[in-house]
């Protein structure tokens, strides 16, 4: 694995540990023995916005352009956690989620 994809990677695990957001309590998520995966969603409806950010990381602290992922190695990285199961992305924005009480009414 290269370096940038290293950086890549660990920036979007990075993400992965501050964001302590939801796991994805579905059957897509699930293994064969119904046991839940520990999947991350992360709070972006593109890898884009992710690579925006992790770029605006990289200016914070100083870390130099021959070091930093461009977009489609970044993509790998985002793609191959996504396969590793460990991250996925909000998708959509959808409706506010609410409660079956909420819903009924």
């Amino acid at each position: 694995m290269s370096e940038k994809r290293r950086s890549a990677q660990n920036y979007i695990l990075y993400l992965r540990e501050l964001y302590f957001g939801d796991t994805i309590p579905t059957k897509e998520s699930a293994t064969a023995d119904g046991s839940i995966l520990n999947i991350k969603i992360l709070p972006y409806e593109k890898v884009e916005a992710v690579y925006e950010e992790y770029h605006m990381y990289c200016d914070i602290h100083n870390i130099p352009n021959q070091e930093r992922a461009r977009l489609t190695c970044f993509k790998e990285a985002f793609r191959d956690l996504k396969k590793a199961n460990m991250v996925r992305l909000l998708g959509c924005k959808g409706s506010f989620p609410t409660c079956d009480i909420c819903n009924k009414v």
